[in-house]
């Protein structure tokens, strides 16, 4: 069974409903049904096993029936801890581990790893008490994780601070909606109305860009965005090499590095690939290499990246589909021989045909960041609520000087690195270099005070 056919087993059995324009989802009916309960505590046992835990405590009543077939599959001690104020005996016992806890607590300062199950998070109040009556109820714990049947309340929530916990929910809102459309099970006018109804927050900026940590490529370019003072890249679609070559050294110093389609580059060579990466080290710049990569052969693949990745830094991909996934995975292992360091990578190019449904992108998202260790980042028009990674650089080419202006991007749509376009013309003059110069310059500004200003920095 997979998501969607555990999916499918809920819609059977009457747990997932629309009515009135609005979904309902009733996950208690899961306790009923032996193949619903072992494929949930799978998933559930899949990812804990990832994590240091020291015990388990279910919410009541329904998460309870769950961290306990978690709790057999992991060997790890169950806690039992009502919202009532009378205190269970099983606290009082002085075997169990939370006591054991306590009276260990002086000596070692060891915090207990609590993982929380819980059947579904939805308006959040009641699990927000919840968790305040774990941590009152046991000394130095460490709530290290929720995990959830779903997540029905994945994009707004005012009880409870959810970006402070690691979140696992086998399914979400998102997932179940477009199973919901995907086969025929409401209309695309039902879709809409419980799409409108959904209420979606902006993604919080918590995060510093420049203390991303664990991943040499983005250190690397958050090493030069700090150095020469500027989150700027400037895309440069030209035909004519050279008109590339003059425009970066002219203005080098404004931008941390530049973008192009060595596809489109007339009579391409290795000696100009070559002059390329020459350029990029002395300028201290980054080449993202926007070819759109598919990965639909893996031997062409291999090849073309090998190539590619002499001189660019950054590779754009288009992933669309579960297929997709699979052959960027398998070759992802692949990828581990290639590389002669950790400084090369791709950028998701979320742009264009295909990527314009959220639970689409959402599922996407999720299938690859299993294999993204040599992912660094997303191209979108804005960063979604659903992309929650803060290990990944967010670019956006949505850029001009009326609507959509890089404040915006970055103090609004989350955009970490913003691209601003300049646009070829035939003849190179002197002019025309100088006033692509002053864009860049006015550009260059402008994000680099948002930059600092999100990411509470010294301009």
């Amino acid at each position: 069974m997979d998501n969607n056919g555990f999916i499918q087993e809920l819609y059977d059995r009457g747990c997932i409903k629309t009515k009135n324009s609005k979904l309902h989802i009733d996950l208690k009916l899961t306790i009923g049904y032996t193949n619903l309960l072992y494929y949930i505590s799978n998933c559930f046992k899949e990812k804990a096993e990832t994590l240091n835990i020291d015990a388990i405590i279910g919410a009541p009543y329904f998460g309870i029936i769950h961290a306990s077939y978690l709790s057999c599959k992991i060997n790890k001690p169950l806690c039992v801890i009502k919202n009532e104020k009378v205190v269970q005996r099983e606290l009082i016992d002085p075997e169990n581990i939370i006591n054991r806890n306590k009276e260990s607590a002086d000596d070692n300062n060891k915090k207990l790893n609590i993982l929380v199950v819980v059947d579904s998070i939805e308006k959040g109040f009641k699990l927000a008490n919840f968790i305040y009556n774990i941590h009152r109820r046991i000394r130095d714990c460490n709530i290290i994780g929720i995990f959830t049947i779903c997540d029905n309340q994945i994009a707004s929530n005012k009880y409870l601070n959810l970006s402070r916990y690691y979140i696992y929910s086998v399914i979400n809102t998102h997932d179940i909606l477009n199973y919901l459309i995907q086969f025929n099970k409401i209309s695309n006018q039902e879709f809409l109305k419980i799409y409108n109804t959904m209420d979606f927050n902006k993604v919080n900026r918590n995060r510093n860009v420049l203390n991303i940590k664990n991943n040499n490529l983005a250190e690397k370019i958050t090493s030069i965005i700090k150095l020469k003072k500027t989150n700027l890249l400037v895309s440069l679609y030209y035909t004519n090499f050279f008109h590339i070559v003059n425009v970066v050294n002219k203005i080098s110093q404004l931008v941390c590095g530049i973008v192009i389609n060595t596809n489109i580059i007339e009579q391409f060579s290795d000696e100009k690939a070559e002059l390329l990466k020459k350029l990029a080290y002395e300028k201290k710049i980054i080449i993202v290499n926007n070819v759109q990569l598919l990965f639909n052969n893996k031997v062409i693949v291999n090849k073309t990246l090998t190539k590619l990745f002499t001189f660019s830094d950054l590779v754009t991909i288009n992933i669309k589909d579960n297929n997709d996934t699979e052959l960027f995975r398998h070759f992802n292992l692949d990828l581990l021989k290639t590389l002669k360091d950790n400084n090369r990578g791709f950028i998701m190019n979320m742009k264009g045909n295909g990527y314009n449904n959220s639970f689409i992108n959402q599922r996407i998202i999720e299938l690859v960041s299993k294999y993204n260790k040599y992912l660094l980042g997303i191209l979108c028009d804005k960063r979604d609520y659903f992309m929650k990674d803060d290990n990944m650089l967010y670019f956006s080419d949505k850029i001009d000087l009326i609507e959509n202006t890089v404040q915006e991007a970055v103090l609004q749509f989350g955009i970490d690195v913003v691209i601003f376009d300049v646009v070829e013309f035939k003849n190179l003059t002197k002019e025309y270099i100088e006033s692509i110069s002053k864009s860049v310059k006015t550009h260059r500004d402008c994000s680099w005070v948002s930059f600092c200003k999100v990411n509470t920095i010294e301009n």
